[in-house]
């Protein structure tokens, strides 16, 4: 949101607690951002690194909006990252500016104090940057944002942002979303990455809504929040999240969402039924990654409109299918919210863009309609015997058994078949749903190499910092069980 878009929306609330007081009002934003800027205005210059260790909240805001302010780069990075590696990444950073609340574990050393009235005290660090060559894909005045991808398919990149492809972003959520300032959500994902950021924080800032934050940032208790909190017209998610709300909302009252909308991991159709039938609301699937500024492709929102087991149509990004994989095609896409590339990496770089064209890794394929369908990503696929599976497919047999409430499946080392398929499942509270059973349900709907032969029962699917399930870490998972 501009700051004329934040003047306009005065007093409205921005941000609230779960107890339903204003944190910060668009107004208070405003000034306190201001207020912010001046006094980074010293240390951070156009082209600048500022970066920020905060949790959802105030100060996370006015820190966003007062970096733009002064055509800064913003990098913000996870509270719970561990101390050494959020330390690699500073160095990566070279930040001008650390701004950081007390409690964050950060250094409060040469730190000067900012205070205002809304959000709570922060402390900017004004650091050194270390001498060292300028490249092309160092931070430059016409970026916005610097954001690490999760690490999923190996070490975190720093991927680029300009400020227009942020605004191309937001604006594809918003608009899909027909959000309006009567929308309020809840943040149920860090804002240290897209889905949370981009998806959320941003495109509600856009429309000037509002958005409830939970005492203990997006820990899963918030969950609760996001049913009991009042005036909450619709949530963005991760398919597990989804599920743990399904099996929440039961015994009580549905809220009365607008609908419900998912990103940065598959969606079965079984579950997305199931929360329809749950929540009465339309359950809208999502398509994207940091590198096109969180959405490349979505469903609309409705029943008329929306398609199970589609990822919708593209955003403002053009697609193609590159290479035949896994039973689809590589997807590639192109367009105005592409990211610039990644921080200081040319060799990475090279490999994920030629020509304006992003090789994404996801496979799928292109319907006739136009719409997307996901059919897995290249280094997800499980090699059995030579046989490439892809785990999106075990996932959505398993969820159409009713004792399953989430799934994840992934590679497990074998001497025998070189890659076995591994699976750990969340069941319903007082199931008594073995391995036996699952064998014998996935023999009904997989052909004979596809059935789950490591099978480890668990409490939550195991996720990253930012919410999205991790297929590396089941599958460490389920060689600690020792198979």
């Amino acid at each position: 949101m501009t700051a004329a878009g934040l003047a306009s929306a005065g007093a409205a609330p921005l941000l609230l607690s779960a107890g339903g007081d204003v944190l910060l009002t668009y107004a208070g934003a405003e000034a306190a951002s201001d207020e912010l800027a001046e006094s980074l205005r010293p240390a951070a210059r156009p082209g600048d690194v500022v970066s920020c260790v905060l949790p959802n909240g105030p100060a996370f805001v006015v820190t966003l909006l007062a970096v733009r302010k002064l055509g800064a780069v913003l990098a913000p990075l996870g509270v719970r990252l561990p101390e050494a590696e959020r330390g690699r990444l500073l160095e990566r950073l070279r930040p001008t500016v650390l701004v950081s609340r007390g409690d964050a574990g950060v250094p409060p050393a040469a730190a000067a104090s900012v205070a205002w009235e809304d959000p709570p005290r922060v402390e900017v660090v004004r650091a050194r940057r270390p001498a060292g060559p300028a490249s092309e894909l160092s931070p430059t005045a016409g970026d916005a944002l610097v954001l690490f991808t999760s690490g999923s398919t190996g070490a975190p990149k720093g991927v680029l942002l300009t400020a227009a492809a942020v605004d191309v972003g937001s604006g594809s959520v918003a608009a899909r979303c027909a959000l309006s300032p009567a929308d309020r959500t809840v943040a149920l994902l860090p804002w240290t990455h897209g889905h949370g950021l981009i998806g959320v924080l941003l495109s509600t800032m856009r429309s000037g809504g509002s958005v409830v934050v939970g005492p203990a940032g997006p820990a899963a208790a918030n969950l609760e929040l996001a049913l009991d909190a009042p005036g909450v017209t619709w949530v963005s998610v991760v398919p597990p999240q989804l599920a743990a709300l399904c099996e929440l909302a039961r015994d009580r009252p549905p809220p009365s969402w607008r609908f419900v909308r998912t990103a940065s991991a598959p969606l079965s159709a079984a579950l997305g039924t199931r929360a329809e039938a749950t929540f009465g609301c339309p359950v809208a699937e999502a398509y994207g990654m940091t590198e096109t500024a969180h959405e490349a492709a979505a469903n609309e929102p409705a029943f008329t409109a929306r398609r199970l087991g589609t990822v919708g149509v593209p955003s403002a990004l053009r697609f193609r299918t590159g290479e035949p994989a896994g039973g689809g095609h590589l997807l590639e896409v192109s367009g105005p919210s592409l990211f610039r590339g990644y921080l200081d990496d040319g060799a990475a770089t090279g490999r994920a863009l030629e020509g304006g064209w992003y090789r994404t890794q996801d496979i799928g394929a292109i319907d006739p309609d136009g719409r997307i369908r996901l059919l897995g990503r290249l280094s997800d696929l499980i090699n059995r015997m030579g046989n490439k599976v892809s785990p999106v497919e075990i996932e959505e047999a398993l969820a159409r058994h009713p004792d399953v409430v989430a799934s994840l499946a992934t590679r497990v080392p074998d001497e025998r078949v070189g890659e076995e398929i591994g699976v750990v499942v969340v069941r319903r509270p007082d199931s008594a749903l073995s391995a036996e059973d699952l064998e014998r349900h996935c023999r009904a709907l997989l052909a004979p190499y596809k059935i789950p032969r490591v099978v480890r029962f668990v409490e939550d699917v195991p996720r990253l910092d930012n919410g999205k399930p991790s297929r590396a870490l089941a599958m460490h998972l389920l060689l600690s069980d020792g198979g």
